[in-house]
């Protein structure tokens, strides 16, 4: 895909969406589930997450799908075709206590920060030999955050109660075609 994720690099890009905010009340109006009432979640739960997500929304959002594969292609340089999940998710402090420092199954994940800035916020990055905290990159609005799946991670302070003040990203998954 794109040499820029052949080490344990981070990529940043500040004001991701051009026109962000012409697109978040369209965000806003995604439907959530928590995983035991997703409609699309396998009853054996070999996946998990905490919070509330969308389903994958390049068949409910094709516009959006669209501009955020093409501001990927122009902002990252990713270079080569790929498959994508493509998901909200909303975390509010009642699901902080669920998180865990994990791997994502898949070879590039990327983040969009979407609700309002909050500095207490963002996401830890882990070394793989002894836990430590390698990387925290705050939770600011507009921010994408793209990295190696095989990289440990996790939220950094879920936050709110609601769509309205909680801790609300665009979630992508990027895979080999």
């Amino acid at each position: 895909m794109n040499k820029i994720f052949n080490n344990d690099s981070v990529v940043v890009v500040d004001n991701f969406f051009e026109d962000f905010h012409r697109l978040e009340e369209g965000f806003r109006d995604v439907s959530l589930w928590d995983i035991d009432n997703h409609p699309t979640q396998s009853k054996d739960k070999e996946l998990y997450w905490p919070g509330y997500r969308s389903v994958d929304l390049k068949e409910s959002m094709p516009f959006m799908t669209s501009l955020y594969i093409e501001t990927v292609k122009k902002k990252v340089g990713i270079d080569s075709p790929f498959k994508l999940g493509i998901y909200t998710h909303l975390r509010t402090e009642e699901t902080e206590k669920e998180d865990y420092v994990h791997q994502d199954n898949c070879w590039v994940s990327g983040l969009v920060y979407l609700s309002r800035t909050n500095l207490d916020s963002g996401t830890q990055f882990y070394d793989s030999e002894n836990g430590n905290i390698t990387q925290t990159v705050k939770f600011v609005q507009n921010r994408a955050v793209f990295f190696k799946a095989s990289m440990w991670h996790r939220v950094l302070n879920g936050h709110g109660t609601d769509i309205g003040d909680g801790r609300y990203t665009l979630n992508t998954f990027f895979g080999y075609l």
